[in-house]
């Protein structure tokens, strides 16, 4: 009966004149499967769908089998997948067929077909489409396009992405290469679909790092040519999560084609890169089997690349690749092999067959020779599928007895189970149907828990930690293959970190899940705040040191951290820490320096009520959040840009708290800040004490009122002392360096400044400002108000006061960013100024693609500086251009029109310029004095023209070739090669601050002016700083909060207050504050006076007149020099006689070369 009920809706939906009767038939035909129990799958249904699909002349016989199968796969669910499976490959090419509506039907059956398998069923699913990619299944390019569609929609089903990410990341090695090829087919459309799917598929590596670098790598997939810009990319990027093997099948096919590429740059790159990520790869098994084609390749670079530099690289990525294993292949005996994972996948299959009840096991009709257990091949193939999915399970370890686990054994095993129960509910996903939480247990679930706990009684008796008093332990029959790398906890500590760092790696791991702690709340959670010291910061640099406050039984805690390199943006470090809380758990915030070079028009309060995340507080909260910081009524109204480095220090702090941060990460919170300032962000950490923070500072004296643990970082373990700074510094004597501003490892040189013409003294004054004041545009009251002052040669000067007084106004007038609308500044025409601004890498910003050598290379290519030119006070206004449209009248009564400045020479005590008229050769060129000009309104041409002489005087005289610019980059404390190899923009803070000070150093400047240098630079690099501009010969000017740097450096303090100046005259210098003990302020040999030299202050423009204040240099005569005395003819021949005869004593004896003098 059953059979001829199945045959006759066959014929129905075979004969369907039209699609609602093909619906219809393929409704019954499903519905009357569904009742059957076995007969179904003696009727050959699929067979005869599939020759229906197979009809080359009946349209209506193929738009029928694809009808048939969607509506099996709608009726039966997910029991029925492994006998729908290979149907894909017959439905896939139906996508090649001319009739739309067989298209349309094809496209729906797939789409119900693969909606019945779970994620774990990921590799059969793909293996099957991409079968049809590399040819097995057709070589229609529409069935091709179709499989990799498919693919496409598997990976990024939204429902079941998440799910599915782990299991095709794990399958990225096998899939990759058919859908690689696919990229090169000829058929346009089947190439941009394998790029499609490529990009999908590599969306799902683990690697957060690689994440922004996935359409470069499709793309150096699709095209040999975009391997170099790839690695480019790459070599910029900072690693910091652990390389998997997923990450490792898309990386290792494009560093093998990068180190084969004839460029030096890009082997040279691929070497670095290949050492990057190879640090980073923590399972031998996965370097045996993934690195070894690299290994090849980087030893051949290493022997036989051109430039040594490439082979150096070459060589240290060979030794990273031989002590990570990757130069020997995979140990098959440690690894399941392809017997041993077969002998499971029996074994799983006969457990199965075991634990089904009785009569559910249908035997063939015929005995199957080879067959350990004889099945109805229907119910093999369903089985066998299900006990494919097992094994995967098993050797995973997930046979525990918790519910997650319960749910995947019941979807993976129990749904093919299902099946064949008699008398049973088909069940969906391994549940009931109308059991959405999967907590019913039908027989199809209870077969496989049984089977499950089979599988967890074996492991619990192979691992005897493990094993319950009591329990049963049989021996298992395969113990190797099955249980190899079971993947658990460690129980010795809350918390294992482990680090691996390396040039552009910061590798944080952070082994316990967040889970495992089912915290309360993470700041009130006792014992848990030191689980994430080391997973925050061990990435900034090498080495590191860690401090936090709290004891380690109670309460939140506050860190800070003092570390020798700067990782400015840790937000990002914190989405790349592995299991780290996502922001729901754990609110936490970072504070860093963002607002700095920002020009911000908006109000204070406006600026803050205008985040986004701060949509649901009221600006009554935002406003007294402000006034608890500092921030009156007032100042609340004033415009973000118009604040002070240290005002904006406070605005991000107030913003902070508002986010109601759990965790609050403060990076370097006293840049800025005066001495008030910080004592109040002292008071106001303390304070706060339901808040745990996390510091990154450089202040040690800061570190040691906030803090009372540290955490060491020592050879890529967290080494914890007890105590704060001072005692670690008693406990660690190495790390004296904290309190001292002596270099230990970081050596910083500066080149000696150049001469200036016409000055003989170093008191004489050659940069001044006279009652000088300025109002920032939309001020009401001036940022300086009637302000003299004088630098000189011997200057050392040392600017101080309160955020926002004024400090950084006053350099901006003296180095000619800014002019002032009274008053005049006076500079010596050939001074050259060295400048670095308190937002330092504003400098560079518009040049971050360059390389620091590069950059330097691009401002003084033309034997000057570039960017002299741009400042605003050299820069002619639109009256000054019309200047030069006006006639300029001779002696002679003779109109001219100035068109340039040709040259400069020396007129008295002044200049003269030549001048070259418009429309009139060079010969018609006339000289005129300085003076002239200037009353004539050409100031600002004139001082053009004097910049750039003097900016010519002092880099003209320099090569810019690369090697030369390396070694001045080097002499700054800047690493070589980041300075050659690594763009600016993948450059730490204190790495940019070392590039502008090179930069500014770079022409031979005789003053250096420096706005809050010690910002982003570590103890070590502050140090080389420091003892840098003791022995340098030229003068200094420094703001900065920091009284330590300021005291051993400058004798001669600068107040300004409220926008007005104090002069408080020289002051001893701290002398102790080096650990070398000394000062020095000039070299041995130097041209130019030093500051400890100088007997009286630097003369104060706003004083009384002074040969230094006035300018003038004095009319005393000097002394007589005596006449030298002509030798004789004969005493000439006496004297080389004597000078050939020592000459020769020297050659025969050795000893000192003697010298040639006049008196020998």
């Amino acid at each position: 009966m059953s059979n001829s009920l199945i045959a006759a809706h066959l014929e129905a939906l075979r004969a369907a004149p039209t699609a609602p009767d093909a619906e219809t038939a393929a409704e019954n035909l499903a519905k009357q499967v569904k009742l059957e129990d076995l007969d179904y799958r003696d009727d050959k249904v699929l067979e005869q769908l599939y020759a229906f699909a197979a009809n080359k002349k009946s349209g209506y016989e193929r738009e029928s089998a694809a009808v048939g199968l969607r509506a099996l796969a709608t009726h039966l669910k997910a029991a029925a997948g492994p006998l729908l499976l290979a149907s894909l490959p017959v439905l896939l090419e139906l996508y090649s067929d001319k009739g739309d509506v067989v298209r349309l039907a094809a496209t729906a059956a797939v789409r119900a077909i693969l909606a019945l398998f779970p994620p774990e069923a990921t590799r059969e699913v793909l293996h099957e489409l991409l079968a049809v990619v590399s040819g097995e299944g057709g070589g229609k390019w529409k069935t091709k396009a179709g499989a990799l569609d498919s693919v496409r929609r598997w990976v990024e089903e939204k429902s079941k992405k998440a799910e599915r990410a782990e299991y095709i990341a794990a399958e990225l090695g096998n899939i990759l290469p058919t859908v690689e090829n696919a990229m090169h087919d000829t058929k346009s459309e089947v190439s941009n679909a394998a790029i499609k799917c490529a990009t999908a598929l590599c969306g799902t590596m683990p690697n957060p790092d690689l994440t922004k670098h996935i359409p470069a790598l499709v793309q150096a997939m699709q095209s040999p040519a975009n391997v170099p810009a790839t690695i480019k990319a790459m070599s910029n990027t900072t690693f910091v999560a652990e390389v998997t093997a997923p990450s490792l099948a898309v990386l290792v096919p494009l560093l093998s084609r990068a180190l084969n590429d004839r460029s030096p740059e890009t082997l040279r790159r691929a070497s670095i890169v290949t050492t990057n990520i190879v640090k980073l790869v923590r399972d031998p098994a996965v370097a045996a089997q993934y690195l070894g084609p690299l290994s090849d390749a980087v030893n051949r670079v290493a022997s036989s690349a051109a430039f040594p530099e490439v082979r150096a690289f070459a060589k240290e990525a060979a030794g990273v690749l031989k002590a990570a294993g990757g130069d020997v292949q995979a140990d098959d005996s440690k690894k399941p092999t392809a017997n041993a994972t077969d002998e499971l996948e029996d074994d799983v299959l006969t457990t199965i067959v075991a634990k089904m009840p009785e009569g559910w096991a249908v035997k063939p009709k015929f005995e199957l020779p080879g067959q350990k257990v004889q099945l109805h091949p229907s119910q093999r193939k369903c089985l066998l599928f299900a006990a494919a999915l097992g094994a995967e399970l098993v050797r995973a370890g997930r046979v525990r007895a918790y519910d997650a686990e319960k749910v995947v054994w019941g979807r993976c095993v129990g749904t093919y189970i299902s099946g064949w129960a008699r008398g049973q509910n088909t069940e969906i996903n391994g549940v009931e149907e109308g059991d959405a939480k999967g907590t019913a247990k039908g027989e199809g679930w209870e077969v496989a828990q049984a089977v499950r706990t089979h599988y967890w009684d074996l492991e619990r008796c192979v691992d005897p930690p493990l094993a319950i008093t009591g329990a049963n332990c049989l021996p298992h029959p395969y113990p190797s293959p099955i249980f190899t790398g079971i993947r658990r906890a460690s129980s010795s500590l809350p918390y294992d970190i482990e680090a691996c760092q390396g040039p552009k790696i910061r590798y944080l791991r952070w082994k316990w899940k967040w889970e495992e702690y089912t915290p309360e709340g993470f700041a009130r959670r006792k014992g848990l705040s030191g689980c994430w010291v080391g997973a925050l910061l061990v990435g900034r640099g090498n080495p590191i040191t860690l401090i936090y406050t709290g004891s380690l039984g109670s309460g939140p805690r506050c860190w800070g951290a003092s570390s020798r390199s700067g990782w400015t943006d840790m937000s990002d470090l914190l989405a790349q820490v592995e299991n780290f809380p996502p922001q729901s758990e754990v609110r936490a915030v970072m504070v860093e320096h963002a607002l700095q070079g920002e020009d911000a028009s908006l109000s204070i309060l406006d600026f803050i009520a205008g985040d986004p995340k701060l949509d649901n507080v009221s600006r009554d909260a935002i406003a007294e959040q402000l006034r608890e910081v500092g921030f009156d009524d007032e100042r609340q109204a004033h415009a973000v840009g118009s604040l002070s480095g240290g005002w904006k220090m406070k605005l991000e702090l107030a913003r902070a708290m508002l986010y109601k941060a759990d965790l609050l990460m403060l990076d370097e919170p006293t840049n800025h800040l005066d001495r008030n300032s910080v004592k109040w962000l002292e008071d106001y950490l303390i304070a706060h004490d339901k808040v745990t923070v996390l510091i990154v500072s450089h202040d040690s004296g800061f570190l040691d009122n906030v803090t009372t643990d540290i955490i060491h970082y020592e050879n890529k373990k967290l080494v914890y002392y007890p105590g704060n700074l001072s005692k670690f510094v008693e406990k660690v004597p190495e790390a004296k360096s904290y309190y001292t501003l002596a270099a230990t490892s970081v050596k910083f040189s500066f080149p000696p400044p150049g001469s200036l013409i016409g000055v003989r003294s170093n008191t004489r004054a050659i940069l001044k400002l006279v009652n000088c004041t300025f109002t920032y545009p939309g001020r009401k009251e001036p940022s300086l108000m009637g302000v003299s002052c004088a630098l000189s040669l011997s200057s050392r000067v040392g600017i101080i006061g309160p955020n926002g007084a004024g400090k950084s106004t006053l350099i901006k007038l003296l180095t000619g960013e800014t002019s002032p609308q009274e008053g005049t500044v006076y500079k010596h025409p050939a001074l050259r100024v060295g400048y670095v601004s308190q937002h330092a890498t504003h400098h560079i910003e518009r040049h971050l693609e360059k390389t620091a050598v590069q950059y330097i290379q691009w401002r003084f290519q033309d034997g000057h500086d570039r960017e002299v030119l741009e400042k605003s006070t050299r820069v002619l206004t639109a009256e000054e251009q019309e200047l030069l449209e006006k006639d300029f009248i001779g002696r002679n009564g003779e109109k001219r029109k100035l068109e340039m400045i040709m040259g400069r020479q020396k007129l008295k005590k002044s200049f003269q310029y030549e001048i070259k008229w418009r429309n009139l050769d060079h010969k018609f060129n006339t000289w005129i004095p300085r003076e002239e000009l200037l009353e004539k309104g050409f100031t600002k041409l004139v001082q053009q023209f004097d910049d750039l002489e003097a900016s010519r005087e002092g880099a003209g005289a320099r090569d810019t070739a690369a090697h030369l610019v390396r070694k001045h980059l080097e002499d700054v404390g800047l690493d070589g090669d980041i300075a050659q190899y690594n763009e600016m923009g993948g450059l730490s803070g204190g790495q940019k601050v070392k590039v502008v000070i090179a930069s500014a150093l770079w022409n031979n400047p005789q003053i250096m002016i420096l706005d809050e240098p010690t910002n982003f630079l570590d103890r070590e690099a502050l140090g080389g700083l420091a003892v840098a501009i003791r022995d340098w010969g030229g003068a200094v000017a420094i703001i900065s909060h920091n009284e330590e740097f300021v005291g051993a450096l400058c004798p001669e303090i600068w107040y300004i207050s409220a926008g007005r100046m104090t002069h408080k005259g020289k002051a001893a210098v701290i002398e102790d504050a080096f650990a070398d003990g000394k000062f020095k302020a000039t070299p041995k040999g130097s041209p130019i006076g030093s500051a400890r030299a100088s007997k009286a202050p630097t003369p104060s423009a706003s004083a009384a007149a002074t040969p230094a204040g006035s300018g003038n240099e004095g009319t005393a005569l000097a002394p007589p020099k005596a006449k030298k005395k002509k030798l004789t003819r004969n005493q000439i021949k006496a004297q080389e006689e004597r000078r050939r005869i020592r000459k020769l004593n020297w050659l025969t004896f050795g000893g000192p070369k003697p010298e040639d003098t006049d008196s020998d």
